[in-house]
C-alpha cells in the first residue's frame, strides 16, 4: 500500500481512537452517575463494584466503537476520494493493490502522489464533536452525582467531608490532651481507648446522627472511668455517714477534691484517734474499714490502700500521729492527681459535647443515673445578679477567682523547658508532676514541702484559698 494511503490511515485510525474513548468513557461515567446519584436518593452508598464495572463497561464499548468508526480500507479510500476530487484513482489503488502488472504499480503510482499533495488536516473526525460533547455531559453529571448530599433512610444527608475532618482533627487533639495530662494512669488508658475507638468510627461512618450516638457511649464510658478513677469522692459519700466530726471534715475536703484541706483533717483526725482510748480506737478502725467495703472501690486503689494501711496501724496503737502524718503527704498527693483528672474529664467531656451537640436529655436518655456538669470550664461565668457572689477576678499570674475558691488561669507565665512564657493553664500540671516528684521522695524540705502543696492545692479547682 502507498506511504500516503497509510498516513491518512494512520490519522483515520487515531481519530477513531479518541471518539471511541470520549464516547466510551462518556456514556458509562454518565451511567456511573446515575448508579450514585440513585442511591443517594435512597439512602444507599455506591458499592466500589459499580466503580469496577463502569471500568470495565468503558473499556468495552470504546472497543466496539472503535471496531464501528474505523473504515475498511475500500471505506477509507472512497471517502478520501469523494474528500479530495480524485475520480476514484485512490479505491482504485486499493482495488489494485495486489496486482503487480505494469498498468497496475503505474495507477498506484499516480494514485499516491496525487494523494501525497493533499493535505491531511483537511481529514477532519465526523463523530469527533459528538464523542468531546457526550465527554462534557458525562463529566457534568459526575461531579453533580458526587456534589449531591445522600439522603438516609430519615432523610439525613451525609456528612460534609470538611466537617467530618474537622471532628476527626478535634478528637485527635482531645487524644493529645489526654497522653500529656498528669491523670491517674488508669484512667488514661480507659479515656484513650473510648477515645481512638470514636476516632475510628467517625473515619468510618458518614452520618453525624451515627456519630452522635457513638460520642454519647464514649462520654459515658469517660465519665464511668472518671469515677472509677477518683475513689476520694466515693470515699467522701460514705464517710460523711459517721458521727465522728474529724472523719466529717476529711470526707467534706475529700468530695471537695482539696489536697491540702484532705492532709490537714487527716492529720487532725490522727491526733483525734491518738488521743482516744482503746475501744474508741477500735471503733474508728472497724468504722473505717466497713465505710471501705460499703464504697465500693476496688482493694488496689491507691486510696483503699491508704486507709486500710491508716486501720492497721490505729489497731497497732502504736506511732499513730506519725502514720497518720505521712499518710497525709500522700493522700495529699493523691487528692491533687484526682483533681486534675475531674479537671481534665470535664474539658474533654464538654468538647465532645460541643462537637456533637449532646445535651443532658441524651445522656440521661441513655442511662438515666448518669450526672454530668455540660458547663463548659473555659467558659466565663455569667454576671452575678445583685445580692450575689462575685464574680472572679483575675488575682495574678497565681490564678483566678474570689472568697474561698481560686484555679489555674491562663495567664501567661515563664516555662524553662521551652524558655518561652505560656498559659498556665497548659503547663499547671507539669509543674506540679515536678514538685510531687520532690516531695514524695523526701528531697525537698517539709517547710518547702508543705509551701509547694498549698500553692497548687489552691490552684487547683475547688481547693480553698488560704489567707
Amino acid at each position: 500500500m502507498s506511504k500516503s494511503f497509510n498516513k491518512f490511515k494512520r490519522r483515520v485510525r487515531a481519530q477513531a481512537i479518541a471518539v471511541s474513548a470520549l464516547l466510551g468513557v462518556g456514556v458509562s461515567v454518565v451511567s456511573l452517575a446515575a448508579v450514585i446519584l440513585a442511591g443517594k436518593l435512597g439512602g444507599n452508598a455506591v458499592k466500589p463494584i459499580f466503580y469496577v464495572l463502569a471500568a470495565v463497561f468503558a473499556a468495552a464499548l470504546s472497543l466496539v466503537l472503535y471496531l464501528i468508526f474505523m473504515p475498511s480500507d475500500k471505506r477509507l479510500a472512497r471517502r478520501l476520494d469523494s474528500l479530495y476530487g480524485l475520480d476514484e484513482k485512490v479505491s482504485t489503488m486499493v482495488e489494485l493493490r495486489d496486482d503487480e502488472g505494469g498498468f497496475a504499480r503505474l495507477q498506484r503510482e499516480d494514485a499516491d502522489q496525487r494523494l501525497g499533495e493533499k493535505p491531511i488536516k483537511s481529514l477532519k473526525a465526523r463523530q469527533l464533536v459528538a464523542g468531546l460533547l457526550v465527554f462534557c455531559i458525562s463529566v457534568g453529571c459526575i461531579v453533580g452525582a458526587l456534589i449531591v448530599p445522600a439522603k438516609a433512610d430519615g432523610g439525613e444527608s451525609v456528612i460534609d467531608e470538611f466537617d467530618k475532618q474537622w471532628i476527626i482533627t478535634a478528637i485527635g487533639e482531645l487524644i493529645t490532651t489526654v497522653e500529656g495530662a498528669y491523670i491517674n494512669d488508669s484512667l488514661r488508658g480507659k479515656v484513650l481507648t473510648e477515645l481512638n475507638s470514636l476516632l475510628d468510627f467517625v473515619k468510618s461512618s458518614d452520618y453525624l446522627s451515627e456519630m452522635k450516638t457513638k460520642a454519647i457511649s464514649t462520654v459515658l464510658g469517660i465519665n464511668a472511668a472518671l469515677v472509677e478513677a477518683n475513689s476520694a469522692e466515693s470515699l467522701s459519700v460514705v464517710f460523711l455517714e459517721s458521727s465522728d466530726d474529724a472523719v466529717k471534715e476529711l470526707a467534706k475536703a475529700l468530695g471537695e477534691l482539696a489536697g491540702s484541706g484532705s492532709k490537714n483533717a487527716l492529720v487532725a483526725l490522727g491526733e483525734s484517734v491518738a488521743a482516744s482510748g482503746a475501744d474508741d480506737r477500735d471503733f474508728t478502725a472497724d468504722e473505717i474499714d466497713s465505710y471501705l467495703a460499703a464504697s465500693g472501690v476496688h482493694s488496689g486503689d491507691t486510696l483503699y490502700l491508704l486507709f486500710k494501711g491508716l486501720t492497721a496501724a490505729i489497731r497497732e496503737g502504736s506511732d499513730i500521729e506519725d502514720e497518720f502524718s505521712k499518710a497525709a503527704t500522700a493522700l495529699n498527693a493523691e487528692v491533687i492527681v484526682q483533681n486534675v483528672n475531674r479537671s481534665t474529664m470535664r474539658i474533654v467531656i464538654n468538647k465532645l459535647c460541643n462537637l456533637f451537640g449532646i445535651t443532658e436529655d441524651d445522656l440521661t436518655a441513655v442511662d438515666p443515673d448518669t450526672d454530668i456538669d455540660l458547663r463548659d470550664p473555659e467558659t466565663p461565668p455569667p454576671p452575678v445578679p445583685p445580692g450575689g457572689e462575685e464574680p472572679d477576678k483575675n488575682i495574678g499570674s497565681g490564678g483566678l477567682g474570689t472568697g474561698d475558691v481560686i484555679y489555674g488561669s491562663n495567664d501567661l507565665v515563664f516555662d524553662p523547658d521551652t524558655n518561652t512564657h505560656r498559659p498556665l493553664g497548659e503547663i499547671l500540671g507539669d509543674y506540679f508532676a515536678k514538685a510531687n516528684e520532690k516531695i514524695t521522695d523526701g528531697k525537698a524540705s517539709e517547710e518547702l514541702s508543705d509551701a509547694a502543696e498549698e500553692y497548687f492545692g489552691s490552684l487547683f479547682d475547688g481547693a480553698p484559698k488560704n489567707d
